[in-house]
């Protein structure tokens, strides 16, 4: 438990929480009107105060010792200092320049592996089913395939654009738009996001990745030493996190960016996410690295270049490090688009909310790309809602509703920033960091608060430098802790019991609490992972924590089984055999890719429909399959029933019953 410490204004800290207020996440603030009776827990200064909506408030909570804050105060705009400590995003993140050849170039390869793959060793590296994997149950290679889809349509017949081409920005996420690449003969957007959006382009000037990834050699290699050639290094939390987020947060550079007239249209909202839990839901088509077997004899020197001794808790460690990333690049992002006083040409992916717009394309302004800017300052508030937390304004009207109850940080009805990049942020700082760095996570914190409740949907200057600031902050805290951090088994113990004690008495809006959900799935498998005997009540823990798979909807995207249906049914199709069989059997996670190379290769080849990769699909078959009008169809029918779950998981989740569930946790964790 924190040390006891009088709050700011002189009232004492509530016996479990203290003040309690973050961003509209951790609450004990003064209710909204009509909210009934005070909140208990609330200081003696809140009971008796009357809140003004909109004025200066003489109590400035600065909540601190494990708790997080918002200062209701009026500050100046925030100066020069919080820009000088922006993020210092280096253009070398990733090298996009290259060769893209397409993912029909790893069909041959990693389709199955064969008896040669297996007697030359390739098995203790890989498991050459990576295509197969990828092809049928991953949702990126289908990506494409909604633009071209009832929704797709309908989306662009809204917006009046044609979403299949590149200048609407939809293939930056869904398909393959970089600023700078070079398209083989035999790539197509068709397939969606294919191997070399997430590892890189395999051909280069200077030859690339695509030969030298081939050779016995290729495994000494370091990590830096690949990206040299253009493969990125996914095996890095940062830079697996920060490629992952730049599509499912967004990334203006990249022209990765979700508008709200997008959602308007239709688009599906983007839901929080946790990397950790994501990479577990695609479903996995790799070894992890401490299951590579190559690796466990490998020489010390490349072992530890890889990082391999802290790898049995890399799911924690991805976890953490990517909730600090996730609070950097969603703060780049809406610094990048509040930026809107930059008289230097500005790529115009940024702001769809002009690019799409129809009024504006037709403005002769429209045809100075140093207008784009001062166009966009037009659209702010559509801008400002972007980064806004959906639920806030789109949930069932019910009174009196947890929302109600809770109470409110700022004025009512004022949109504020989403929670989830911060929610493991505390518990960070906890572990990691100090008291400096929690005091500047707080000021910084009560900064963008403030930038965006001075008035609807802020200022955009404020805003700005209120996010370079923050987004300065999760930089180099990543790089001053999160690089250094060690996650061993008492560290992750810490973690686990840490995660719990901080949210027992909070109220948690819905996207924070996947958050710390999601957290606590991972930290908790990876602890029991590394225990010589499973804890007594195991039993009572995994059934709280399976229960959020479907409460919480963190486990695969709902409808997987009937989009894993529609994917054995084209294989069926095309293998001609009605009767093929062992679908999804030869998934990594299904055949324990942890196994010796012997044990793999066995199973591998008692598997029909892998089996069938070789002799009876081809690519080219399968791509077309995987567009035809009759899967695309199916598709969409089964995406929008997964939409209706999510939305009303959403609307049905209970922040009550997740806090006892959470205390339940405390208790049952040895």
């Amino acid at each position: 438990m924190p040390r006891s410490r009088r709050a700011c204004c002189g009232c004492p800290p509530s016996p479990t929480s203290g003040h309690r207020v973050w961003f509209t996440t951790r609450w004990t603030v003064y209710p909204g009107s009509g909210a009934g009776a005070r909140p208990q827990s609330l200081p003696d200064c809140y009971r008796s105060a009357r809140w003004p909506w909109g004025t200066t408030m003489k109590c400035a909570i600065r909540a601190r010792l494990g708790l997080a804050v918002a200062s209701i105060v009026s500050l100046s705009p925030p100066g020069n200092a919080l820009a000088q400590e922006a993020s210092s995003r280096s253009d070398q993140f990733m090298r996009i320049e290259g060769t893209y050849y397409g993912a029909n170039s790893c069909f041959q390869c990693h389709k199955q592996p064969t008896r040669l793959n297996y007697n030359r060793g390739d098995l203790d590296w890989c498991l050459l089913t990576e295509y197969s994997t990828w092809r049928t149950v991953d949702k990126h290679s289908m990506a494409y395939a909604v633009l071209e889809g009832p929704r797709g349509e309908g989306i662009g017949a809204k917006l009046r654009v044609e979403v299949t081409r590149p200048e609407s920005g939809c293939l930056s996420c869904h398909a393959q738009n970089f600023p700078t690449q070079q398209l083989g003969p035999d790539f197509s957007h068709t397939d969606g996001v294919n191997c070399e959006v997430c590892h890189g382009p395999s051909g280069g000037t200077d030859g690339g990745w695509f030969g030298p990834h081939q050779t016995s050699d290729w495994r000494r290699r370091t990590p830096e030493e690949k990206a040299e050639l253009g493969l990125w290094n996914l095996r890095d939390p940062e830079f697996q996190a920060q490629l992952y987020l730049s599509c499912h947060v967004g990334n203006a550079e990249l022209g990765r960016v979700v508008s709200h007239p997008m959602y308007a249209a239709g688009h599906p909202p983007l839901p929080s996410i946790d990397v950790a839990r994501f990479v577990k839901n695609l479903p996995q088509h790799w070894r992890d690295k401490d299951d590579v077997p190559w690796w466990r004899d490998a020489p010390e020197a490349i072992r530890q270049a890889n990082g391999i001794e802290e790898a049995k808790r890399y799911g924690a460690e991805l976890s953490m490090v990517g909730n600090v990333v996730a609070l950097r690049e969603s703060m780049n992002l809406l610094a990048d688009r509040a930026d809107l006083s930059n008289t230097a040409p500005m790529t115009l992916s940024a702001w769809p909310e002009i690019a799409l717009n129809e009024s504006i394309r037709n403005n002769p302004r429209f045809e100075n790309a140093e207008e784009y800017p001062k166009l966009a300052l037009t659209r702010w508030p559509e801008i400002a809602l972007t980064h806004s937390d959906c639920l806030a304004c789109h949930h069932d009207l019910r009174y009196p509703g947890w929302r109600q109850r809770r109470g409110f940080a700022f004025a009512p009805g004022r949109p504020m920033p989403r929670t989830f990049p911060i929610a493991l942020i505390e518990l960070n700082i906890d572990q990691f960091g100090d008291e400096v760095d929690r005091d500047k996570f707080h000021d910084r914190l009560c900064t963008l608060n403030e930038a965006f409740s001075s008035r609807p949907f802020g200022r955009p200057d404020e805003v700005r430098d209120a996010a370079r600031g923050l987004a300065g902050w999760a930089d180099s805290f990543n790089e001053r802790r999160m690089s250094k951090a060690s996650f061993d088994q008492d560290s992750v113990e810490r973690l686990l019991r840490r995660l719990c004690e901080l949210n027992q008495d909070s109220i948690l809006d819905y996207d924070t609490a996947r958050q710390v959900a999601s957290a606590l799935q991972i930290i908790y498998r990876d602890w029991d992972d590394g225990r010589d005997e499973q804890a007594s009540t195991h039993d009572q823990i995994e059934k709280i924590l399976m229960s959020w798979d479907v409460g919480l909807n963190l486990g695969r995207y709902p409808g997987s089984d009937a989009r894993d249906a529609l994917s054995h049914m084209i294989l069926r199709n095309l293998a001609m055999d009605e009767e093929l069989g062992g679908f999804g059997d030869w998934l990594p996670v299904t055949l324990d890719y942890s196994k010796a190379p012997e044990s793999y290769w066995e199973a591998s080849r008692q598997n029909p429909i892998l089996m069938a990769f070789g002799p009876l699909l081809d690519p080219n078959q399968l791509r077309d399959a995987y567009m035809s009008d009759g899967f695309k169809e199916s598709l969409q029918h089964i995406n929008n029933e997964g939409l209706k779950i999510t939305l009303s998981t959403a609307n049905t989740y209970d922040p009550y019953q997740f806090r006892e569930e959470i205390r339940s946790l405390m208790i049952l964790i040895p």
